[in-house]
């Protein structure tokens, strides 16, 4: 699989959608670059393990506690917007 992408003034690669799809790479996502040669670049996601995530969801002081409904929103919302991409 191949596919025509442009480099932005500031350096920056936009990876097709098809390709993001594939690789199960969303907003966030990490990936790790190695030049292979002159003019190859590979690119790979890293895996995340669901440890990594354990206690995230723990309220802060201050912090309001959401709703079942709110957190179904905030998670609607996210795929929209990933979705978009």
């Amino acid at each position: 699989m191949s596919a025509k992408a442009i480099l932005s003034s500031k350096g920056q690669l936009v990876i097709p959608k098809n390709f993001r799809k594939k690789m199960g790479l969303h907003f966030g996502s990490e990936l790790v670059l190695q030049l292979t040669n002159k003019n190859s670049l590979e690119i790979s996601s890293i895996t995340q393990n669901i440890s990594k995530f354990f206690g995230m969801g723990k309220s802060k002081e201050n912090q309001q506690i959401m709703s079942i409904d709110d957190i179904d929103q905030a998670i609607s919302e996210a795929i929209i917007n990933n979705d978009r991409d």
